[in-house]
């Protein structure tokens, strides 16, 4: 089988796309979705604003257990000064004990909105080499016969397009991820949650092709 003139057989498109998911998550530190990442790149302000935040957060946050160590000292000074000693004592002791027992404290900084960028940018530039080495590539100006033979073309399509588009922008946020989020990399990792919109992910599908197929 030539692999660049037909579809791939669905297990090596599992394995590819797992291969994508797990690197994207081991090489920034957050689930793969291609709709949050969407959502991330519209709002790359305030993505700059917390990652600067929490970029802060981790530059101080041995200061920030210094100070809070300060303040509950201060809050001792009304002690005879014996007994003060004392309770700071063993408040060092208890703070270095929980130091060296707990793993290094670590904080999850997240990726520049141009990591999102590029993760954008190349799933349009891999579509259009994998188009160009296969000899497919050509320009539309429909969504294809099988679309149009669903929702006609014109105006309409475009707006019941658009319409979609929304609803399924409004689904991801409600669902805190994608198809994919949910789907690859929730679900790989064994979360509940994932699991749950998968399976409601799915349901709706099938209802929603039984109403088509009635209607259409």
């Amino acid at each position: 089988m030539n692999l660049l003139t037909q579809y791939w057989p669905w297990w090596l498109g599992a394995l590819a796309l797992s291969f994508v998911a797990v690197g994207y998550f081991y090489s920034l530190g957050i689930p793969c979705g291609v709709s949050g990442v969407f959502g991330r790149v519209a709002g790359w302000r305030e993505e700059l604003e917390a990652r600067s935040t929490e970029m802060s957060m981790a530059r101080n946050a041995a200061q920030v257990q210094e100070q809070m160590m300060a303040e509950a000292l201060a809050a001792l000074q009304e002690l005879p000064e014996e007994e003060r000693k004392q309770v700071e004592a063993e408040m060092r002791a208890a703070q270095a004990q929980e130091a060296a027992s707990a793993p290094a404290a670590t904080t999850v900084v997240r990726p520049h909105p141009a990591a999102h960028l590029a993760f954008l940018a190349s799933i349009a530039v891999g579509g259009l080499l994998a188009a160009l080495s296969s000899g497919q590539w050509g320009l539309l100006t429909d969504m294809g016969a099988t679309y149009s033979s669903f929702f006609g073309s014109g105006p309409s399509a475009w707006l019941i397009l658009f319409v979609g588009g929304m609803c399924v922008g409004v689904g991801t946020q409600m669902a805190g991820g994608c198809t994919l989020g949910h789907g690859i990399t929730g679900n790989s990792s064994l979360q509940i949650g994932s699991f749950t919109a998968t399976a409601a992910f799915f349901a709706t599908a099938v209802v929603a092709s039984f109403i088509f197929k009635a209607l259409l």
